[in-house]
C-alpha cells in the first residue's frame, strides 16, 4: 500500500513537473514580444535576454528534478541539432580565442554567447515538445495584441501625461515593447505571413464559419495597418542625423570591406576578430569617401549590414560555415518535406517563416530578436523530422544520474549567480543614470561604482563612472578660488584620479577601440587647466585615436584644438589641415583654421579659410553662424593687432578651456600615462 502511495506521488510529481516545462515552454513563445522592464538601462533586449536565459535555465532544473524521479537519462540527437551546437561552440571559440573583452563577449546582447546558449537550449526543448504545435495557435492572439500596441502609440497617447521618471519612455511615439521600429517591422511581417496563410487555407479547405473569416481578414488589416505605420515611422527623419530616415544602417560597401579584413591574418580568418570586435574593424576600413556621407557622424557601427557578413566579421570561417550549415541543413530538410509529402499548411507556413527570416538575416544586422524568431521555426522544422538518434539509451545506474545531477546542478547554479549579479549591476547602471538626469550627483556616483563592482567587464559602466568622476571634479574646480578648500582639492584630486583610473581600465580591457582612447584625450583635456602635465597626455591619447581610426575629423579637430589652447599655432594649424582632409566640406573645421592661422597672423590664409567657411554655410539655415563667419571675416581683412576670442554659436566654436584654472595645479600620478597594458 505505501509502495502504491509512492508511486502515486512520484508519477503525480513527474505530471506537474512535465507541465510546468510545457508551460515554460508556451510563455517564452508567447510573451517574448512584449516582455520589458523598466529596471535596466536598455529596457527591452536587455530584459528578453535575462528572460529567455532564465526560462532556459529553468527547464533544465525541471529536466534534473525529473531525473531524481525517474533515475534514467535518456539523450536524444537530431539531424539539425548539429550544426546548431558547432555554431555554438563556434561562438564560444571565437570569445575564448579572439575576443578583447572576453566577459563582454559572453554577455553581447545580440550576438553573444549567452544569447545562442540560451537559445540553444530552447531550441532543444522546442523541437522536442510534443505541445509545440500548439503554440501556433497563439500567434494570432499575439500578432492582434502587437499590432494594437503599434496602432496605440503611433498617436503617442501619453505625450500630455505626466508620467513619473520611471515611465516617461510611454512619452515617446517611438515606443515599442520590442525595442526598436525594425524587429517589430520583422515580427509584424512574420505574424501576417502566419495570419494570411492561415486565412488562405480555412478558406480553401471550408473550416470557418463566415463570421470567422471576416474576424481573420479583419486581423490581417489591423496586421498589415500596423506594418505600414512601422514602415513609415522607420522612413521618418532621424533626430540624430538631419534630412534621413530613422533606420540607419551600416554601408553595403564598408560591411563588406570589414568582413573580409579579418583575412588579413591566419587567427582572425579561422576565429574571426572576436565578439563586439566589429567596430574596430570598421574604424579601420572606412576612407574618406565615408565622411562624406550622411553617416560621418556615426564614428563607427558596431554591426555589419547583413547578419551573414557580421557572423564572418566576428567568428571568422568556422563561425560562418556553422551557420552557413544550419541555413543548408534547415533548407535541405524542408525541401526533403516538400518532396516526400503532400503540401500542407504547417509545410508551407514553414518554408514562407523560413525564407523571410532569411532575407531579414540578409539584409540587416543582427537582432537578438529576430535569432528568437529563427530559433522557434528551426525547432518546428526539427520536430517534424522524425530520424531520430538515441545516442544515450536510458540509464538506471544511481551512482551516474545523481553524478550527472550533481554537476549540472552545480553549473547551473553558478550560472545563475553570474547571471544575477549581471542584472543587479543593470539595475545599479540604471539608478545611475536617472541619478545624472536629476542633476544629483551622490546618487549617479554611488549606483555607477555599485554596477561597476557588481561587473566590473561591462564597458558601458567603466566609461560612464570615468565622466561622472570627472563632472565631479569639474564642478567643485569651478568654485571661486578663494571658496577652494583643501577637502575640495582633496576630492578633486581623488575624482581626477579616478576618472583616469578608469579612462585606463577601459583601454586595457579593449585597446583597438578609438573611441575609448578618445575618451581617456578628454578626461585629460577637461583637467588641463586642474592638473599638472594633462594636456601631454591628452595629446597622446587622441594621437592613439587617430592611429586607430585614421580618417576621424572629430579626433584631428579637438587635438588641433589643444594644441591651440595651449598657444601652439603651428601643430593647430596641421591638425585642423588633418581635419580638413578627412573632411573637406566642414565648416567648422575651416572656421578652426581660419583663427589657428589668425593667431599665427597669417591674415591672407586667415581670410581665405573663413571665406570658405561661409561657402560652406547655408545663410538661412545656419543665421547665427553664417553672421560670425561674416562679422570674423571682415575682422581679419582689417588684420586686427589682437584676436578677438570668439562667441561660441551654432556648430562654429574655438576650444574652450573646460574649467577655471585651479592654483596651484595638482600633481598627477606616476602612474597617469594612458599607455595600454
Amino acid at each position: 500500500m505505501k509502495l502504491k502511495i509512492i508511486n502515486y506521488k512520484m508519477n503525480f510529481m513527474e505530471q506537474i513537473l512535465a507541465k510546468s516545462k510545457n508551460i515554460l515552454i508556451s510563455v517564452s513563445v508567447i510573451i517574448f514580444p512584449f516582455f520589458f522592464l523598466p529596471l535596466t538601462q536598455e529596457y527591452f533586449l536587455t530584459n528578453k535576454l535575462y528572460l529567455v536565459t532564465l526560462i532556459s535555465l529553468l527547464l533544465i532544473v525541471i529536466t534534473l528534478l525529473q531525473l531524481g524521479f525517474n533515475k534514467k537519462i535518456n539523450l536524444t540527437f537530431k539531424e539539425l541539432d548539429v550544426p546548431i551546437v558547432f555554431f555554438l561552440i563556434a561562438l564560444f571559440v571565437s570569445v575564448m580565442a579572439t575576443s578583447a573583452n572576453k566577459v563582454a563577449g559572453l554577455l553581447t546582447i545580440n550576438f553573444g554567447f549567452i544569447a545562442f546558449f540560451a537559445l540553444t537550449i530552447l531550441y532543444f526543448y522546442l523541437s522536442r515538445s510534443k505541445k509545440l504545435g500548439d503554440i501556433l495557435k497563439y500567434f494570432p492572439l499575439i500578432s492582434a495584441v502587437l499590432s494594437f500596441i503599434t496602432v496605440i502609440f503611433f498617436f503617442n497617447p501619453g505625450a500630455k501625461i505626466n508620467f513619473s521618471y520611471d515611465w516617461l519612455f510611454l512619452k515617446n511615439s517611438n515606443f515599442t515593447t520590442l525595442g526598436s521600429q525594425l524587429d517589430l517591422s520583422i515580427f509584424l511581417g512574420f505574424f501576417l505571413i502566419y495570419n494570411v496563410i492561415n486565412t488562405a487555407t480555412s478558406v480553401k479547405t471550408s473550416t470557418r464559419t463566415a463570421k470567422q473569416l471576416m474576424f481573420d481578414g479583419g486581423l490581417i488589416v489591423f496586421n498589415l495597418l500596423a506594418l505600414i505605420l512601422t514602415i513609415y515611422k522607420l522612413t521618418m527623419p532621424s533626430d540624430q542625423i538631419a534630412n534621413q530616415s530613422q533606420l540607419i544602417l551600416p554601408p553595403w560597401n564598408l560591411s563588406w570591406l570589414t568582413a573580409l579584413e579579418v583575412l588579413k591574418n591566419i587567427k582572425t580568418g579561422f576565429f574571426g576578430i572576436g565578439i563586439g570586435g566589429f567596430s574596430v574593424l570598421f574604424s579601420h576600413v572606412k576612407d574618406v569617401s565615408y565622411n562624406q556621407s550622411f553617416l560621418w557622424q556615426v564614428n563607427s557601427f558596431n554591426a555589419a549590414r547583413s547578419t551573414f557578413l557580421h557572423v564572418f566579421a566576428e567568428t571568422g570561417v568556422l563561425g560562418f560555415a556553422a551557420f552557413c550549415l544550419i541555413v543548408g541543413m534547415a533548407s535541405k530538410k524542408l525541401l526533403s518535406a516538400l518532396k516526400e509529402t503532400n503540401v500542407h499548411t504547417d509545410l508551407v507556413l514553414l518554408i514562407s517563416f523560413f525564407v523571410y527570416l532569411f532575407v531579414c538575416l540578409f539584409f540587416f544586422p543582427p537582432s537578438f530578436s529576430v535569432f528568437f524568431l529563427l530559433f522557434v521555426v528551426l525547432a518546428l522544422i526539427s520536430e517534424k523530422d522524425t530520424s531520430v538518434t538515441n545516442v544515450a539509451p536510458a540509464i538506471d545506474s544511481p551512482i551516474f544520474y545523481i553524478g550527472f545531477s550533481a554537476v549540472m546542478i552545480i553549473v547551473v547554479g553558478v550560472a545563475m549567480f553570474f547571471l544575477g549579479r549581471g542584472y543587479v549591476a543593470e539595475y545599479y547602471f540604471q539608478k545611475s543614470i536617472q541619478g545624472i538626469a536629476k542633476n544629483d550627483a551622490r546618487i549617479a556616483y554611488d549606483y555607477m561604482r555599485k554596477a561597476r563592482s557588481a561587473n566590473p567587464y561591462e564597458e558601458r559602466y567603466i566609461i560612464n563612472f570615468s565622466q561622472v568622476n570627472l563632472l565631479i571634479a569639474e564642478n567643485i574646480a569651478r568654485k571661486p578660488a578663494d571658496k577652494i578648500t583643501s577637502q575640495d582639492r582633496q576630492t578633486i584630486a581623488q575624482a581626477v584620479q579616478a576618472a583616469i583610473s578608469e579612462g585606463k581600465e577601459l583601454i586595457k580591457l579593449n585597446p583597438q577601440k578609438a573611441q575609448y582612447w578618445e575618451n581617456l584625450a578628454l578626461v585629460y583635456k577637461n583637467i588641463i587647466t586642474i592638473a599638472k602635465g594633462a594636456d601631454v597626455w591628452a595629446i597622446s591619447s587622441y594621437q592613439r585615436a587617430i592611429v586607430l581610426d585614421p580618417t576621424n575629423p572629430n579626433y584631428a579637430l579637438n587635438l588641433g584644438g589643444i594644441y591651440y589652447l595651449l598657444g601652439q599655432y603651428d601643430q593647430s594649424t596641421k591638425m585642423f589641415q588633418q581635419s580638413l582632409a578627412d573632411k573637406p566640406n566642414w565648416p567648422n573645421a575651416y572656421y578652426n583654421l581660419a583663427w589657428s592661422y589668425y593667431q599665427s597672423k597669417e591674415y591672407d590664409k586667415a581670410v581665405n579659410a573663413m571665406e570658405a567657411t561661409i561657402s560652406l554655410l547655408d545663410a538661412k539655415a545656419s543665421a547665427a553662424d553664417w553672421q560670425k563667419a561674416r562679422s570674423d571675416l571682415d575682422s581679419f581683412k582689417k588684420q586686427l593687432t589682437e584676436a578677438k576670442q570668439p562667441v561660441k554659436t551654432g556648430d562654429l566654436n574655438l576650444p574652450e578651456k573646460p574649467v577655471p584654472d585651479l592654483k596651484p595645479k595638482l600633481d598627477l600620478p606616476k602612474d597617469a600615462s594612458p599607455t595600454a597594458r
